[in-house]
């Protein structure tokens, strides 16, 4: 059963996030079976399976470098006291709104998050500041979004009570689209480096991402009104 909670603060992978939304989904799968002088009786035939979805304005470095570090890596993050596994991160926004965080985690076991609702604690959040593209002019009025997705295996030992996660591969995104006055070279050779930087509001840096020698996977520049030229890149890189 899913439990949801807004505007409420949590720790999640060890960092205190003011969630604009929050979800936790424990489940156990249950199948019938009758036995002799008794029916509908259930048993559980697989462990449990946790899920947690979050969503926050991006506040510091520190709310998404850590994961994007461990990204080869199968790591395990602390939730309620349990072991969770990053499935996705989304960063999103522009150059003039609040950078939105999304996180998504799976676990072999049932999350339990200690939550102040509503939440008490003010946050200073970021803003989205352009400030590296590798054959993209200057732009402004952006729009960014970033995407990390992590896909695992799991496996069950005899006589185990929880199924053991490994990390099988995953994609990193990363599409920027701008107006400015110059349109895109060709991406060629097909890769290319995009990176952001991320500032608080008045105040000092919020971190930075960046994708190295990603792949080109979509280009385009369009004249609008004026002779604006729009621009879109996007690079990927799977690993």
């Amino acid at each position: 059963m899913a439990v949801s909670y807004k505007n409420v603060s949590a720790t999640v992978g060890g960092r205190a996030y003011v969630a604009t939304s929050l979800t936790i989904n424990n489940s156990v799968a249950y199948s019938p079976f009758n036995r002799l002088g008794e029916r509908g009786i259930w048993r559980a035939n697989a462990p449990v399976a946790s899920s947690l979805s979050l969503s926050a304005f991006l506040t510091e470095g520190n709310d998404f470098t850590a994961f994007i570090t461990d990204k080869l890596k199968t790591t395990k993050y602390d939730i309620g006291g349990k072991d969770a596994y990053l499935t996705s991160l989304s960063i999103q926004g522009d150059a003039q709104s609040p950078v939105t965080l999304d996180l998504q985690f799976n676990g072999p076991e049932a999350f339990g998050v200690t939550t102040t609702s509503p939440s008490t604690t003010s946050a200073t959040v970021a803003l989205g500041i352009l400030t590296a593209i590798g054959g993209m002019p200057s732009s402004a009025n952006y729009t960014f979004s970033y995407t990390l997705t992590k896909n695992y295996g799991q496996f069950l030992t005899r006589g185990g009570s929880a199924q053991t996660f490994y990390l099988t591969g995953g994609e990193e995104k990363l599409t920027i689209e701008g107006e400015g006055t110059t349109a895109l070279t060709s991406p060629c050779p097909a890769q290319k480096t995009l990176s952001l930087s991320f500032k608080k509001c008045g105040a000092a840096g919020a971190g930075e991402i960046s994708v190295e020698d990603g792949n080109v996977t979509e280009y385009s520049s369009s004249v609008e009104a004026g002779n604006i030229v729009k621009n879109t890149i996007t690079v990927v890189k799977t690993f």
